[in-house]
């Protein structure tokens, strides 16, 4: 049997040997002794305890209770103080060493020795994010270092792709749904990586070995960080984007700025100045991706002395006069920030509107406009099987349980004075939800595509009577097309049936025999035998009465059938002489042997081999 005490170690407690103890108590006086009397030693010692309980979780392993071997085992991890002593001396590590350590440890000119060494370079990092370099939520500040990148780069590369859809022709409407994704993949990177709080997190983070060495040289360095592109607003004219750059990369800052302000003047007539639009618009993403300073004093220039170890700053507190350009500053932030939020607002109003739409469910305006409370009814009309409907809810479910879950973490972490803290399973289960929920919609989405691959048509002849009468063409309009005239609208009936809005076009041909109809119904399926079953579930319910058509302005889907891109062709073959005419309110639109036609309601014409001629009287 042997003594044991009940010891704190970085924040845990632990049950101790009484020979380990007096080992691992050695250990850390030692240590205290090589740091010396500063104001980091105790920030430094808490640091040490941190690293040293990660290590013992792990190796314990289910033991309760701290033994010799175990504080052998941190001795060899961590290396005693006196192995350190030559290199303190001659060299003295800081984050940004680090960094270039880093960089040269894997520069080589042999692209096959580069590529074997780029596991090595990754294994040695962990993801995590840097809150001290973040803009948001840190995520690209710690990807960066992940990565080897300057993470302006990054955020840059984030902005233009979530705002590359309001430059696609015919698909900037999607850009809600579009920019929703983007900002959902983001809350979720910010709520599952971890934030470096501890040094030995800041270490790991950047790939380097967690010791006393670098833990101790770590914390002289602590606040300094120079490798960051920064904003420089001390020594710039407007925002300091260009000041932070030349000093980043040791351009002068003049000559940057007089080929910035060229470029954007001289490309002013040329292409509507869409390159000059585009220099500004890259200029604010510079602005947005760039770390402001890290202190609000002006650092002067530091004159070091041979006897001097280290070079003397002088702190002048920055200058809080109004100007007016820091009126303007002002005015446009709060602009860029109140658009900012009403982007965010409509963007969460269309994800709850539209994932309620998913299930029967209208909210407000969105279930009206474009038709989104009808997402529920018509989604039998589109998905084949149920277990594929089944799927597809359940996959919706996942997603927008992740989806509610991320900003309601983000809202408490913002409003609370606590962090919220969520168990590991719990975010561990969130991952898994929104990467099954993302494959359940894939394969929805890969087996709806397949069944549109064939395609087949049928058509339906309707005699007409060969009188001199005028032949008149009307639309019938559906009772439930009643606002077509605001919008296209598709309806799904109580019976189960679906009408679908149809655009009144009429093909005209010129022809010797008996005048005729010939309705031409299209459509798809996975395969032939599938098309024709479409085909026979879509109705089209065109009326001929004596000498007048009804043109309805929709087709049918009856229950159980499946809207595969259906589409009705209207084509009318009428012998020469013949008169027609189109009702007043008509918004037929006809094609005479292929070629566009202009009529006009309430006017007669005349079918001739050239076209249709008008008729000067005109009707009562």
């Amino acid at each position: 049997m042997d003594k044991t005490h009940n010891i704190s170690l970085g924040g845990f407690a632990f049950l101790i040997e009484d020979r380990a103890y007096q080992q691992l108590l050695k250990y850390l006086n030692d240590v205290r002794k090589s740091l010396g009397n500063t104001s980091d030693t105790e920030e430094i010692i808490y640091d040490v305890e941190q690293r040293m309980a990660e290590l013992l979780k792990t190796q314990m392993k289910g033991r309760e209770v701290i033994v010799s071997q175990d504080v052998v085992y941190l001795i060899d991890v961590l290396g005693t103080p006196e192995q350190y002593i030559d290199e303190e001396a001659s060299h003295d590590y800081s984050f940004e060493e680090m960094d270039r350590d880093t960089k040269n440890q894997y520069n080589t000119s042999d692209l096959k020795g580069a590529m074997n060494k780029i596991p090595n370079f990754f294994r040695h990092k962990k993801l995590f994010r840097d809150l001290e370099n973040k803009r948001l939520a840190g995520v690209f500040s710690g990807l960066s270092h992940y990565l080897d990148m300057e993470a302006v780069w990054l955020r840059i590369l984030f902005l233009s792709v979530y705002l590359l859809m309001l430059v696609i022709p015919k698909l900037y409407y999607l850009y809600p749904f579009y920019a929703m994704i983007w900002t959902s993949v983001y809350l979720l990177f910010a709520s599952i990586i971890p934030i470096a709080k501890t040094t030995a997190d800041k270490l790991a983070m950047r790939g380097k070995e967690v010791n006393i060495d670098t833990l101790s040289s770590a914390k002289e360095s602590y606040d300094s960080d120079k490798i960051r592109m920064r904003l420089n607003k001390q020594k710039g004219k407007f925002l300091g984007v260009f000041a932070g750059m030349s000093e980043y990369y040791n351009w002068d800052v003049t000559w940057l700025r007089i080929g910035y302000a060229l470029l954007v003047l001289l490309s002013l007539p040329f292409e509507e100045a869409l390159f000059s639009l585009f220099c500004v618009i890259l200029y604010v993403m510079l602005w947005l991706s760039m770390n402001n300073p890290k202190n609000n004093f002006l650092k002067a220039d530091a004159e070091t002395s041979e006897n001097s170890e280290k070079a003397e700053f002088k702190f002048v507190p920055k200058s809080n006069n109004f100007s007016f350009w820091g009126i303007v500053r002002g005015f446009f932030k709060g602009i860029f920030y109140f658009i900012t939020a009403i982007i965010l607002s409509i963007l969460l109003v269309l994800f709850v509107g539209l994932s309620l739409a998913f299930f029967g469910i209208n909210i407000f305006f969105l279930g009206t406009m474009g038709g989104t409370m009808l997402v529920y009814d018509y989604l039998p009309f589109l998905i084949e099987t149920k277990w594929e409907l089944v799927l597809l809810y359940v996959s919706i479910s996942m997603l927008s349980f992740v989806a509610l879950f991320v900003p309601i973490k983000l809202l408490i972490n913002l409003f609370s004075s606590k962090k919220a803290t969520f168990p590991k399973k719990w975010i561990v289960t969130n991952v898994i939800l929104f990467f099954v929920g993302i494959i359940g919609m894939s394969i929805v989405a890969g087996s709806t595509i397949r069944s549109f691959k064939a395609y087949t048509f049928d058509t339906q002849k309707y005699s007409l009577q060969n009188s001199d009468n005028t032949l008149v063409v009307q639309n019938a309009r559906s009772q439930f097309m009643l606002l077509d005239d605001v919008f296209s609208s598709n309806y799904v009936d109580h019976d189960g049936s679906m009408f679908m809005y149809h655009n009144e076009n009429i093909e005209i041909y010129v022809t010797d025999k008996q005048p005729y109809l010939e309705v031409m119904r299209t459509t798809r399926g996975g395969n032939i035998p599938k098309a024709k079953l479409n085909i026979n579930k879509t109705l089209y319910p065109l009326e001929i009465k004596n000498d007048t058509i009804l043109l309805p302005n929709h087709y049918k889907i009856e229950k159980g059938g499946l809207f595969r891109g259906q589409e009705i062709r209207i084509k009318l073959y009428l012998p020469e002489k013949k008169k027609i005419t189109f009702d007043r309110y008509s918004k037929t639109v006809v094609w005479f042997n292929k070629k566009f036609t202009r009529v006009m309601g309430n006017k007669e014409y005349v079918v001739t081999k050239e076209g249709l001629q008008e008729e000067p009287t005109l009707l009562n």
